[in-house]
């Protein structure tokens, strides 16, 4: 018996921009002091706004492609982390 659980597709989504935006692309607003969390809060809140709008988040998929998803975020993640502090 094959059980594929579908799951909505703004829970991966989601967490993976905010991953990914937490670890790499917030050390660019360094220099922007405590403005950077405002910046990087209006940047996730467009983003997520974005989403809502295009009804991709209603959408469900399989429980693995969430995880696939997930998983991408964080290797972008890490990826522009590396980069960005190197």
């Amino acid at each position: 018996m094959k059980v594929d659980l579908p799951v909505k597709l703004a829970f991966p989504l989601y967490f993976s921009i905010i991953f990914i935006f937490s670890s790499g692309i917030n050390s660019l607003f360094d220099t922007l002091g405590n403005w950077k969390y405002i910046i990087w809060f209006l940047i996730i809140l467009m983003i997520m706004w974005g989403l809502q709008k295009s009804k991709l988040t209603e959408k469900k998929v399989p429980i693995w492609i969430g995880a696939f998803i997930i998983i991408a975020g964080f290797v972008i993640g890490i990826i522009f982390d590396t980069l960005i502090l190197n």
